[in-house]
């Protein structure tokens, strides 16, 4: 087992000296990963890491004391630390498994930046990974969760014990008289990896004597099949979808008064757009995988996944979100957007410039100029990029910033009358979440329903355009 153990750790390495931290729980798994590793590197490249979870009381502690001796005996520098995994698991709405997980994690870095190590090496064997293949396929998997854990996760996560059974590593550490601590709790049901291990596995064998070996001996057929859909997938994603920028960057050369505006909202609030209606002419299972590819992606779940790829072969409009990311199918598209984007912006005053001195205020993302000007009589102001003027005779300061309400009115320049402006917004083919980011300017002392001034980026209403008999404008600027 060494030589083999040792032969997999120079390729996963590269060969050379390399400084690892070693996590280090005291069972027979991470305990047969240091001894080897004490025999394959000189111990001074070596940290053992112990987290004490305080879990099972007098063992947890048991444990670590076991981890100190150890580490002392073998000449292995060490750290420890004493978490309470309880109170974590329930500030941050998690799992015991799941908190368990991302503080050991975290602090396995923490050390390994702290001292310059090139890997942090943990102990998963051949079982653990036949394990979280069925827990996958249990939960819910695409391709990426069949393939179960990799050798070398990433660039800094080892796992050279992969390729061993649990009852290789159990022989090699009877033939070498090392001694473990074994966790009362593997025996207990109450987890669903145990379950997995105690019930699943053990009825599986009795089909399949060998079937650790041929899990995992699939699981690499399965790496091999992701590899090349992968590819496959990353080609149609390249024809079929776009990032928030390029998609930005479209808008804005698309022309129209809403381009500016919604090609810089769109380059901040949106992450990626795919064009559903011309992926769809490449088959429905082709047009389903690549959404859900793109979608998990953003952590949606597979029965998220699957809603949005029956609403984009569709017409339905469906929305799903999660803590982070919030995705949209309409119109041909699915658009993947920040959920910091559904955060409606308060509103804001707007006081009058004076003595010369412009006014800045800031609405969402936007920042926004208003400067006071007398007006040229007979003469109209030049268009300027990212400006507009209205006659600012009739005002009442301050003005309001706010965003869209149901039953807003606005009357667009040139139309003698005024229309919904849901409507307004429909006529322009403005992106429905993006509506509620376009910031309406009012003049609130005024009591009727059609109250809105301007829409900075878009246009000014029609009873505030500049003629020849305004005397002072306000000139109102994205920056």
């Amino acid at each position: 087992m060494f030589y083999r153990f040792n032969k997999n750790l120079e390729r996963l390495t590269g060969g050379g000296r390399c400084r690892i931290v070693v996590a280090v729980s005291g069972g027979p798994d991470s305990i047969c990963l240091l001894h080897l590793l004490c025999r394959s590197l000189p111990v001074e490249s070596l940290l053992a890491a112990h987290m004490n979870f305080n879990l099972r009381g007098v063992e947890s502690d048991a444990d670590e004391l076991f981890v100190r001796e150890v580490a002392a005996q073998w000449g292995v520098a060490s750290c420890f630390k004493s978490v309470d995994t309880l109170a974590y698991a329930r500030e941050h709405s998690l799992s015991v498994e799941m908190a368990a997980r991302e503080l050991r994690y975290g602090w396995f870095e923490e050390l390994r930046l702290k001292n310059g190590a090139d890997y942090i090496a943990v102990a998963h064997n051949a079982n653990d990974n036949a394990e979280t293949l069925l827990l996958n396929l249990c939960r819910g998997t695409g391709i990426k969760g069949l393939c179960g854990m990799r050798e070398l996760d990433g660039r800094h996560l080892l796992r050279p014990l992969l390729g061993f059974s649990r009852a290789r590593i159990e022989s090699y550490l009877k033939e070498n008289s090392v001694p473990f601590r074994t966790d009362s709790t593997n025996a207990e049901n109450t987890f669903s990896r145990n379950r997995i291990r105690n019930r699943v596995l053990a009825e599986l064998k009795q089909i399949n004597p060998s079937v650790i070996s041929t899990l995992n001996g699939n699981m690499e057929r399965f790496r091999m099949a992701s590899a090349v859909l992968e590819r496959a997938v990353g080609e149609l994603r390249r024809r079929f979808s776009v990032s928030g920028k390029e998609y930005a960057a479209q808008v804005a050369g698309s022309g129209g008064a809403a381009a500016f505006l919604t090609g810089y909202l769109s380059e901040c609030h949106i992450r990626e757009v795919v064009d559903t209606a011309s992926l769809a002419k490449e088959g429905s299972e082709v047009c389903g995988y690549v959404i859900y590819t793109v979608l998990s992606d953003y952590g949606f779940n597979p029965s998220q996944c699957s809603d949005m790829a029956m609403a984009a072969v569709g017409t339905e409009r469906k929305r799903v979100e999660n803590n982070d990311f919030v995705a949209i199918a309409e119109r041909g598209r699915i658009k993947v957007y920040d959920a910091a984007l559904f955060a409606v912006p308060g509103s804001v005053k707007v006081d009058c410039p004076s003595g010369g001195k412009a006014v800045e205020s800031v609405f969402g993302s936007l920042r926004l100029r208003f400067s006071l000007l007398p007006n040229k009589k007979g003469a109209l102001p030049p268009r300027e990029e990212r400006s507009f003027f209205i006659t600012a005779d009739s005002l009442h300061f301050p003005l309001l910033l706010r965003s869209m309400q149901p039953g807003d009115r606005f009357s667009p320049f040139g139309l003698g009358g005024s229309k919904k402006l849901s409507d307004y917004y429909t006529d322009l083919k403005l992106d429905s979440a993006i509506r509620r980011l376009v910031p309406l300017l009012e003049d609130s002392t005024k009591k009727s329903p059609d109250n809105i001034v301007a829409l900075p980026g878009l246009e000014i209403s029609n009873r505030f355009r500049v003629t020849s008999e305004s005397e002072t404008l306000l000139k109102i600027t994205l920056l």
